[in-house]
Protein backbone atom coordinates (compact mmCIF):
# COMPACT_ATOMS: atom_id res chain seq x y z
CA UNK A 1 0.00 0.00 0.00
CA UNK A 2 1.30 3.46 -0.86
CA UNK A 3 2.13 5.78 2.00
CA UNK A 4 0.42 9.18 2.15
CA UNK A 5 2.72 12.15 1.43
CA UNK A 6 4.17 13.38 4.74
CA UNK A 7 0.88 13.70 6.57
CA UNK A 8 2.36 15.23 9.73
CA UNK A 9 4.19 17.92 7.82
CA UNK A 10 1.02 18.83 5.96
CA UNK A 11 -1.30 18.82 8.94
CA UNK A 12 0.82 20.61 11.52
CA UNK A 13 0.94 23.93 9.63
CA UNK A 14 -2.79 23.64 9.06
CA UNK A 15 -3.58 23.54 12.72
CA UNK A 16 -1.49 26.57 13.46
CA UNK A 17 -3.78 28.87 11.53
CA UNK A 18 -7.03 28.33 13.35
CA UNK A 19 -6.80 31.33 15.64
CA UNK A 20 -4.94 34.10 13.90
CA UNK A 21 -7.42 36.69 12.73
CA UNK A 22 -7.42 40.40 12.07
CA UNK A 23 -7.79 43.28 14.52
CA UNK A 24 -8.27 46.98 13.88
CA UNK A 25 -5.41 48.35 15.98
CA UNK A 26 -1.94 48.81 14.44
CA UNK A 27 1.13 47.53 16.28
CA UNK A 28 3.12 49.94 18.39
CA UNK A 29 6.77 50.31 17.47
CA UNK A 30 7.74 49.60 21.09
CA UNK A 31 5.39 46.65 21.57
CA UNK A 32 7.06 43.68 23.23
CA UNK A 33 6.72 40.10 21.91
CA UNK A 34 4.51 39.10 24.85
CA UNK A 35 2.21 42.05 24.09
CA UNK A 36 1.95 40.96 20.46
CA UNK A 37 1.00 37.44 21.53
CA UNK A 38 -1.60 38.81 23.94
CA UNK A 39 -3.19 40.88 21.16
CA UNK A 40 -3.43 37.80 18.97
CA UNK A 41 -5.05 35.84 21.78
CA UNK A 42 -7.62 38.57 22.40
CA UNK A 43 -8.36 38.92 18.70
CA UNK A 44 -8.90 35.19 18.28
CA UNK A 45 -11.39 35.11 21.13
CA UNK A 46 -13.61 37.60 19.26
CA UNK A 47 -13.88 35.83 15.91
CA UNK A 48 -15.80 32.78 14.75
CA UNK A 49 -14.58 32.06 11.21
CA UNK A 50 -11.71 32.74 8.82
CA UNK A 51 -10.82 31.96 5.22
CA UNK A 52 -7.72 32.62 3.13
CA UNK A 53 -5.57 31.38 0.30
CA UNK A 54 -2.09 30.09 1.07
CA UNK A 55 1.21 28.98 -0.35
CA UNK A 56 3.41 26.42 1.40
CA UNK A 57 7.11 25.75 1.04
CA UNK A 58 9.03 23.00 2.87
CA UNK A 59 12.82 23.14 2.76
CA UNK A 60 15.62 21.52 4.71
CA UNK A 61 18.96 19.72 4.69
CA UNK A 62 17.38 16.38 3.72
CA UNK A 63 15.27 17.74 0.85
CA UNK A 64 16.78 17.58 -2.62
CA UNK A 65 14.46 20.40 -3.64
CA UNK A 66 11.85 22.64 -2.05
CA UNK A 67 8.40 21.11 -1.69
CA UNK A 68 5.72 23.58 -2.78
CA UNK A 69 1.99 23.64 -2.14
CA UNK A 70 -0.90 26.07 -2.46
CA UNK A 71 -4.64 26.19 -1.98
CA UNK A 72 -7.47 27.54 0.14
CA UNK A 73 -8.57 27.07 3.74
CA UNK A 74 -11.57 27.89 5.89
CA UNK A 75 -12.12 27.60 9.64
CA UNK A 76 -15.19 27.73 11.84
CA UNK A 77 -14.34 27.96 15.49
CA UNK A 78 -17.56 26.81 17.20
CA UNK A 79 -20.77 25.66 15.55
CA UNK A 80 -24.35 26.15 16.68
CA UNK A 81 -25.13 22.45 16.24
CA UNK A 82 -22.54 20.83 18.52
CA UNK A 83 -20.13 23.57 19.65
CA UNK A 84 -17.16 21.95 17.89
CA UNK A 85 -14.61 23.61 15.66
CA UNK A 86 -14.34 22.77 11.96
CA UNK A 87 -11.58 23.24 9.40
CA UNK A 88 -11.08 22.49 5.73
CA UNK A 89 -7.96 22.71 3.56
CA UNK A 90 -8.07 22.24 -0.22
CA UNK A 91 -4.65 21.79 -1.84
CA UNK A 92 -4.43 22.47 -5.57
CA UNK A 93 -0.66 21.93 -5.73
CA UNK A 94 1.35 19.68 -5.84
CA UNK A 95 -1.81 17.63 -6.36
CA UNK A 96 -5.41 17.58 -5.15
CA UNK A 97 -5.68 17.01 -1.41
CA UNK A 98 -8.65 17.70 0.86
CA UNK A 99 -8.30 17.73 4.64
CA UNK A 100 -11.44 18.19 6.76
CA UNK A 101 -12.09 18.02 10.49
CA UNK A 102 -15.60 18.23 11.92
CA UNK A 103 -14.37 18.22 15.50
CA UNK A 104 -14.80 14.45 15.80
CA UNK A 105 -13.15 12.98 12.71
CA UNK A 106 -10.21 14.08 10.56
CA UNK A 107 -10.49 13.00 6.92
CA UNK A 108 -7.52 13.32 4.56
CA UNK A 109 -8.09 12.67 0.86
CA UNK A 110 -5.12 12.26 -1.52
CA UNK A 111 -6.19 12.17 -5.18
CA UNK A 112 -2.84 10.92 -6.51
CA UNK A 113 -2.91 7.91 -4.18
CA UNK A 114 -6.67 7.42 -4.52
CA UNK A 115 -6.84 7.16 -0.73
CA UNK A 116 -8.77 8.74 2.10
CA UNK A 117 -7.40 8.36 5.61
CA UNK A 118 -9.87 8.67 8.48
CA UNK A 119 -8.68 9.20 12.04
CA UNK A 120 -10.25 10.55 15.25
CA UNK A 121 -9.87 14.30 15.69
CA UNK A 122 -9.14 13.66 19.35
CA UNK A 123 -5.64 12.64 18.32
CA UNK A 124 -5.04 16.24 17.26
CA UNK A 125 -6.38 17.65 20.51
CA UNK A 126 -3.63 15.90 22.44
CA UNK A 127 -1.06 18.12 20.76
CA UNK A 128 -0.25 21.27 22.75
CA UNK A 129 -0.29 23.45 19.63
CA UNK A 130 -3.73 22.30 18.58
CA UNK A 131 -4.90 22.79 22.17
CA UNK A 132 -4.07 26.47 21.92
CA UNK A 133 -5.32 27.09 18.41
CA UNK A 134 -8.63 25.40 19.16
CA UNK A 135 -9.11 27.67 22.18
CA UNK A 136 -8.20 25.09 24.84
CA UNK A 137 -4.97 26.76 25.96
CA UNK A 138 -3.30 30.15 25.87
CA UNK A 139 -0.27 30.84 23.73
CA UNK A 140 1.82 31.90 26.72
CA UNK A 141 0.93 28.69 28.56
CA UNK A 142 2.56 26.51 25.92
CA UNK A 143 5.33 28.74 24.52
CA UNK A 144 8.02 31.17 25.53
CA UNK A 145 7.37 34.33 23.49
CA UNK A 146 10.61 35.96 22.31
CA UNK A 147 11.76 38.49 19.74
CA UNK A 148 12.43 37.28 16.20
CA UNK A 149 16.02 36.53 15.28
CA UNK A 150 15.73 38.33 11.93
CA UNK A 151 13.56 41.07 10.39
CA UNK A 152 10.11 40.13 9.16
CA UNK A 153 9.60 40.00 5.37
CA UNK A 154 7.47 42.73 3.77
CA UNK A 155 3.70 42.31 3.70
CA UNK A 156 3.07 41.85 -0.01
CA UNK A 157 -0.70 41.77 0.48
CA UNK A 158 -1.09 45.12 2.25
CA UNK A 159 2.25 46.73 1.28
CA UNK A 160 2.83 47.69 4.92
CA UNK A 161 5.51 47.00 7.49
CA UNK A 162 5.49 43.72 9.38
CA UNK A 163 6.79 42.44 12.68
CA UNK A 164 7.75 38.93 13.77
CA UNK A 165 7.86 36.92 17.00
CA UNK A 166 9.23 33.49 17.86
CA UNK A 167 7.45 30.80 19.86
CA UNK A 168 9.62 28.31 21.75
CA UNK A 169 7.80 25.27 23.23
CA UNK A 170 8.02 25.15 27.02
CA UNK A 171 7.99 21.35 26.85
CA UNK A 172 9.95 19.39 24.25
CA UNK A 173 7.94 18.52 21.16
CA UNK A 174 8.79 15.70 18.77
CA UNK A 175 8.16 17.74 15.61
CA UNK A 176 8.76 21.35 16.61
CA UNK A 177 11.87 23.28 17.54
CA UNK A 178 10.32 26.73 17.13
CA UNK A 179 7.57 28.65 15.36
CA UNK A 180 7.98 32.08 13.79
CA UNK A 181 4.99 34.33 13.10
CA UNK A 182 4.91 37.27 10.70
CA UNK A 183 2.30 39.91 11.50
CA UNK A 184 1.19 42.82 9.34
CA UNK A 185 0.81 46.39 10.57
CA UNK A 186 -2.97 45.97 10.67
CA UNK A 187 -2.65 42.90 12.90
CA UNK A 188 -3.04 40.14 10.32
CA UNK A 189 -0.94 36.99 10.51
CA UNK A 190 0.59 36.78 7.05
CA UNK A 191 3.22 34.09 7.62
CA UNK A 192 3.96 31.04 9.76
CA UNK A 193 7.33 29.29 9.77
CA UNK A 194 7.77 25.98 11.59
CA UNK A 195 11.26 24.59 12.22
CA UNK A 196 11.75 21.00 13.38
CA UNK A 197 14.70 19.39 15.17
CA UNK A 198 16.34 18.49 11.84
CA UNK A 199 16.30 22.15 10.74
CA UNK A 200 13.57 21.49 8.17
CA UNK A 201 11.34 24.53 7.74
CA UNK A 202 7.71 24.63 6.63
CA UNK A 203 6.72 28.14 5.57
CA UNK A 204 3.15 29.24 4.95
CA UNK A 205 2.24 32.59 3.41
CA UNK A 206 -1.36 33.77 3.73
CA UNK A 207 -3.27 36.08 1.39
CA UNK A 208 -6.87 37.11 0.70
CA UNK A 209 -7.52 36.82 4.43
CA UNK A 210 -11.22 37.19 5.30
CA UNK A 211 -12.11 37.27 9.01
CA UNK A 212 -15.64 36.11 9.87
CA UNK A 213 -16.11 35.03 6.27
CA UNK A 214 -18.96 32.64 7.14
CA UNK A 215 -21.06 35.03 9.21
CA UNK A 216 -23.75 35.51 6.52
CA UNK A 217 -24.22 31.81 5.78
CA UNK A 218 -27.02 29.72 7.21
CA UNK A 219 -26.17 26.91 9.61
CA UNK A 220 -26.89 24.33 6.90
CA UNK A 221 -24.64 26.08 4.37
CA UNK A 222 -21.82 26.24 6.91
CA UNK A 223 -22.11 22.54 7.63
CA UNK A 224 -21.98 21.69 3.92
CA UNK A 225 -18.61 23.40 3.61
CA UNK A 226 -17.09 20.72 5.82
CA UNK A 227 -18.41 17.69 3.96
CA UNK A 228 -16.46 15.90 1.23
CA UNK A 229 -17.28 12.67 -0.60
CA UNK A 230 -14.32 11.04 -2.38
CA UNK A 231 -14.71 9.23 -5.72
CA UNK A 232 -16.20 5.69 -5.52
CA UNK A 233 -12.88 3.97 -6.29
CA UNK A 234 -11.10 5.62 -3.34
CA UNK A 235 -9.40 3.31 -0.83
CA UNK A 236 -10.62 4.14 2.69
CA UNK A 237 -8.05 3.68 5.46
CA UNK A 238 -9.07 3.91 9.12
CA UNK A 239 -6.38 4.71 11.66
Amino acid sequence: MNRPPLINRLILPLLLLCTFFSASTAWSVTEQPADVANRLQQTYDQLQSLSFTFSQNSQGPFNTQDRLGRGRAVFLRNTETDGKARMRWDYDKPDLQVLISDGETLRMYFARLQQQIITPATALEQDLIYSFFSGRARLDESFEIVAADRPAPPDTQNTSETTAIRLLPKKEQSQISEIRLTISNDSLITGIEITDHFDTRTILTLSNIQPNSLKDLTTADRERLFVFSPPPDTEIIHQ
